[in-house]
């Protein structure tokens, strides 16, 4: 955690546990997220709140939102 916070590691894969007041990033520029059903608003905002915690920048995090749900090609 304290690599984390001081930036010394690039990327972090996990779960929801991240959005935790334990977990705090040096600088996170962008926030990749899986299966969007189960994320919602308020962890979206949790990440957004995390993108400049330790530093001047209020710039929000870049964020890709992945789904599963399929969707139908058009009929030829």
């Amino acid at each position: 955690m304290r690599e984390l916070k001081a930036g010394a590691i690039d990327i972090v894969v996990g779960t929801h546990a991240l959005i935790t007041s334990d977990v705090t990033f040096s600088s996170l520029g962008v926030v990749v997220v899986d299966e969007q059903h189960r994320f919602g608003v308020d962890q979206r905002a949790a990440l957004r709140e995390k993108g400049s915690v330790n530093t001047s920048m209020t710039r929000d995090p870049d964020l890709l939102v992945m789904t599963a749900t399929p969707f139908r090609a058009p009929q030829r």
